[in-house]
């Protein structure tokens, strides 16, 4: 059994935060190199970016100091300047890392996203207009060449063009916290390192067999939880860890049990089902998954409905083969919902690019069929010539 250490996250917090602090008088690129008590190497980039600033010295301090990390702690700077250096960083083939310690504000995102993996503690990361405007382009209103570079940038680095909008769309003067689920629905995180992360080596060794235990148990607990109350509740029984951080809470597995006991109690009747496309797992010493799920619950007693999308996240042990975080946030909500409206636009959707054949990826076609029987077994058929309606009685 690995033998339980002190997250590496807090070790690399608690250096960034003691040793180095951001005075307002720098006025360009400086470099520091740092080690951790746990021996694990950073390159830590201070200051704002400046035109004079080389973002090629980077390869040279690395060359004179080899680091496994690289982290900021900078205000920003010159919007060009940080993408040169998020392209130099890129070409090292380091991770970066952003912890709570150690501000990496507006323009020095662009830097952080080159690294070839990114780390980030929650709600390290936040956006702002200033992210990505200068103070001419304050209102928000990028020029189509800057706003095309920038989106090539973001492409070119794996981060979704979404967050330009995001940021863009803030009011002036407003910055948004990012959480771990924000992060990566924007691709802006690439994996997570977890509290008994042993070392930064460990970290690396990332198995594809991991990656694709963690989305089945993300597809599973989606399948189940569209089925019988009682089957949903002995799965998660069987799955969830004896503590879990459910929601930002410390909780005993019997606790959230009671919570969803509770919770399928009001709402016999439920669909719940991932976007095709959106699951993705990101996998250090446990797997973090994440996507965007459609869901649709009725009481037939109370006679209501509701439905909404939401982005969950579920943090999952290869080890043990347990959950043991939930989070998520929705994003949408459905007024007045009379039946399964979303889960059958779902459906139409799945069917139409399913029809399509070759030029469809075979995880849309079987989200059409898994979604057909979540309906059927809801009350709901395909009546032909009718769509879909409430099933006959027999």
């Amino acid at each position: 059994m690995r033998m339980k250490r002190r997250f590496l996250y807090t070790i690399i917090t608690i250096v960034l935060s003691v040793s180095v602090s951001m005075g307002a008088a720098t006025a360009a690129v400086s470099y520091r190199h740092l080690s951790t008590t746990n021996g694990t190497t950073i390159l830590l980039v201070e200051g704002s970016f400046e035109t004079g600033d080389d973002p090629q010295h980077i390869a040279l301090e690395l060359a004179a100091s080899p680091a496994k990390y690289i982290a900021f702690n900078s205000a920003g700077g010159d919007r060009s300047i940080a993408m040169a250096f998020g392209k130099a960083i890129r070409k090292t083939g380091l991770p970066t890392l952003q912890t709570k310690g150690s501000p990496c504000l507006e323009t020095c995102l662009l830097a952080f996203m080159g690294g070839l993996s990114r780390y980030a503690e929650d709600e390290s990361i936040g956006i702002s207009v200033e992210t990505f405007a200068t103070s001419a382009e304050s209102d928000g209103r990028l020029n189509p060449s800057v706003s095309a570079a920038l989106k090539d940038y973001l492409g070119t680095m794996g981060v979704s063009a979404s967050l330009l909008d995001a940021a863009l769309s803030m009011p002036l003067g407003q910055s948004k916290e990012l959480n771990l689920v924000d992060m990566a629905g924007y691709q802006l995180v690439t994996a997570q390192l977890n509290e008994e992360s042993a070392s930064a080596d460990e970290v690396q060794d990332i198995q594809p067999t991991d990656q694709a235990g963690a989305v089945e148990v993300f597809n599973e607990f989606q399948r189940v939880w569209s089925g019988s109350s009682s089957e949903a509740v002995a799965f998660l029984r069987n799955v969830y860890a004896d503590r879990i951080q459910y929601y930002g809470k410390d909780l005993s597995r019997e606790d959230v049990l009671k919570e969803k006991s509770a919770f399928v109690d009001r709402w016999p009747t439920r669909i719940y089902t991932a976007r095709p496309g959106s699951v993705h797992a990101l996998c250090a010493d446990k797997c973090s998954v994440f996507g965007v799920v459609d869901w649709y619950a009725f009481s037939a007693t109370r006679k209501k409905g509701a439905s909404g999308a939401v982005n969950l996240a579920l943090t999952w042990d290869p080890v043990s083969r347990r959950i043991v975080s939930e989070t998520g946030r929705v994003i949408e909500t459905d007024k007045a919902v009379a039946g399964p409206d979303r889960i059958i636009r779902r459906w139409i959707l799945d069917a139409t690019a399913c029809s399509i054949g070759n030029a469809v990826d075979a995880e849309v076609c079987k989200s059409r069929s898994i979604l057909e029987a979540d309906l059927n077994s809801s009350g709901w058929c395909d009546q032909r010539g009718l769509g879909w309606r409430q099933c006959a009685s027999p």
